[in-house]
């Protein structure tokens, strides 16, 4: 009864939170987007916990695991605050692929026992490939240390998004396509990035990439905690 209650308290400070920040987003408000972007991941995380804890000890590796992708994805939205300054640029997208690298260390089991045919893969390994070319033909006037880094973390995402396909032919079910879902608007989001990056923004950009983004995330750690139930 107090796991519910306090699973309740973090999801509505997340609601309250990821509005307050996308109307900063919208408004351009930049301290109030300071002051609320790093709350974002800690109460997904709070909540994620609080539900798994309810399959304790089954749950035990996934509680390591998406605390770990949520945590790496807190620290990469903190880097990103600053992301004018190429440091922290580089360890924003360095641990935003530590965080996708968890989930996909959790749905790793799911290529194995789901392997796709082979014409499928083929089918993916070409439209990865196109990802890859666009994001790399996109940011071609960045440098080449921001090029091999965005190279790097779209390989990463296609991966991501290859073990929820895998796990939703596999199993068919409610978790592994929120999970699927949830990886399409990932990589939406960090197009988008991607484009503000490179000066390409259209007005509004990064209130889009902050709402694809928010969304994603509760839709990828909603079909993890789902596995376990």
């Amino acid at each position: 009864m107090i796991t519910n209650i306090f699973f309740l308290i973090s999801c509505t400070f997340f609601i309250i939170a990821s509005t307050l920040h996308l109307i900063a987003c919208a408004k351009s408000n930049r301290k109030l987007q300071i002051i609320t972007k790093p709350m974002l991941m800690p109460l997904i995380l709070a909540s994620s916990i609080l539900v798994l804890t309810f399959r304790w000890p089954d749950s035990k590796n996934l509680i390591i695991f998406t605390s770990f992708a949520i945590t790496f994805a807190c620290m990469g939205n903190i880097f990103f605050i600053r992301q004018e300054r190429i440091k922290m640029l580089v360890f924003g997208i360095l641990f935003f692929g530590l965080s996708n690298l968890n989930w996909i260390v959790i749905l790793f089991p799911s290529i194995k026992l789901f392997p796709l045919n082979p014409f499928f893969k083929i089918a993916f390994i070409l439209f990865y490939t196109g990802i890859i070319f666009i994001s790399i033909f996109t940011g071609r006037k960045l440098s080449k240390a921001k090029i091999a880094l965005i190279t790097a973390f779209a390989l990463i995402l296609c991966a991501l998004n290859y073990a929820t396909i895998a796990t939703l032919i596999g199993t068919r079910t409610l978790y592994s396509l929120l999970q699927f879902f949830g990886t399409i608007l990932l990589m939406a989001a960090s197009y988008l990035y991607l484009m503000n990056l490179c000066g390409k923004s259209t007005k509004n950009n990064q209130f889009f990439v902050m709402l694809t983004y928010l969304v994603a995330q509760a839709l990828i750690s909603a079909g993890i905690i789902m596995m376990i139930y």
